[in-house]
């Protein structure tokens, strides 16, 4: 299956597969990250889903709604 994502010029995805078996998607342009006591959390959107296209979407849908 191929799946066709239109992503606009000023979006930098970079995505990254997690150890739980989980894809991650951000964008480069906007992600801003803290560490406190318990972890890492971020400011910004992150998609996730089982393959790739799916985290892009999620990312993409997040973006949408913000």
């Amino acid at each position: 299956m191929v799946v066709i994502l239109s992503i606009p010029d000023h979006i930098d995805i970079d995505t990254e597969f997690q150890p739980d078996n989980q894809w991650r998607a951000i964008d480069r342009n906007t992600y801003e990250a803290e560490c406190d006591s318990v972890g890492w959390w971020s400011k910004s959107p992150v998609g996730y889903g089982d393959t790739e296209a799916a985290a892009i979407a999620d990312l993409l849908e997040q973006m949408e709604e913000a």
